[in-house]
């Protein structure tokens, strides 16, 4: 029998999620890019920003 997954809480972040830039359609789908601005995450084992500059591309 496999072994189970454990899984362990890491952290919470808090990131600002701007306004959506649409590409548009594409082969796949459409297309769009929702950029990320500046943040924070903590967790017991892990503090940190986040500064702006990336996105989460969404197809």
């Amino acid at each position: 029998m496999p072994t189970p997954i454990e899984f362990e809480w890491l952290m919470d972040a808090h990131v600002q999620v701007l306004r959506p830039i649409q590409i548009g359609n594409v082969p796949g789908g459409f297309h769009q890019a929702v950029p990320i601005g500046e943040g924070n995450f903590a967790g017991p084992r892990l503090r940190g920003s986040v500064i702006p500059g990336s996105a989460d591309w969404q197809l």
